[in-house]
């Protein structure tokens, strides 16, 4: 919550983002060179990403759809 009011919704996403993709990007090599432990640490830091992505989502979705038909979002 801290990180999201200090940085902002959208530029909170975006750094999000680059976690998902750089982790992805990290697993995908260990695999690749057969290393557990870099995969790992890809895993790690997708992880770090992908699970903080919600609520700036979230966040984004509630003033995007704020007074119309949120329920369809």
């Amino acid at each position: 919550g801290v990180f999201i009011d200090k940085f902002g919704t959208n530029l909170s996403i975006k750094i999000l983002l680059f976690f998902v993709t750089f982790g992805q990007f990290i697993l995908y090599n260990g695999y690749i060179i057969g290393s557990i432990k870099t995969m790992l640490l890809g895993r790690f830091i997708f992880a770090l990403g992908s699970e903080s992505l919600n609520i700036p989502t979230s966040m984004y979705l509630a003033k995007y759809y704020y007074g119309k038909e949120f329920g369809l979002a």
